[in-house]
């Protein structure tokens, strides 16, 4: 790494979705449209058994895009037990694991600013992006935050 350039590792960004399909369409498409290299990323969605057709309506729309794998849980273990299995999807050559909530629009740059964080300085052990509140883009709900280890 020389002055900010940065070599971007594997990552895989997790998508834990319970009953919220009406989301999917649009926010799934922002993720697959960063502009985080393809070849190294990879989706992990993962369904805690939602009412409904989420996981069919999943496959329909992102069943042929090969970064994603969309996976079905027998029962809702609920937020942090879901991301824990998802956990056990993710590619092995994955350095960062993302996790994100099914309801949230990304930049196009997100990854990759997110990432660029993390490679630069090695001390930062977990990092947040800016989000933006969902119906007054101007109004900051968290500005983002990183954690620096010992």
């Amino acid at each position: 790494m020389n002055n900010g350039h940065i070599n971007l590792p594997f990552v895989s960004v997790i998508i834990l979705n319970y009953n919220t399909k009406i989301f999917l369409e649009k926010y799934i498409k922002s993720v697959i449209n960063s502009n985080y290299p393809k070849d190294k990323t990879e989706i992990i969605f993962i369904d805690s058994n939602s009412a409904g057709d989420s996981v069919e309506y999943a496959k329909r729309l992102f069943g042929s895009i090969p970064i994603i794998k969309i996976i079905a849980l027998n029962k809702n273990y609920g937020f942090a037990r879901g991301n824990n299995i998802a956990i056990k999807f993710t590619n092995k050559k994955s350095k960062y694991i993302v996790f994100l909530n099914p309801d949230i629009e990304v930049d196009s740059l997100w990854l990759k600013e997110l990432i660029r964080v993390m490679e630069l300085n090695p001390r930062v052990g977990i990092a947040q992006s800016l989000v933006l509140d969902y119906k007054m883009h101007e109004k900051i709900q968290c500005p983002g935050i990183y954690m620096i280890g010992l």
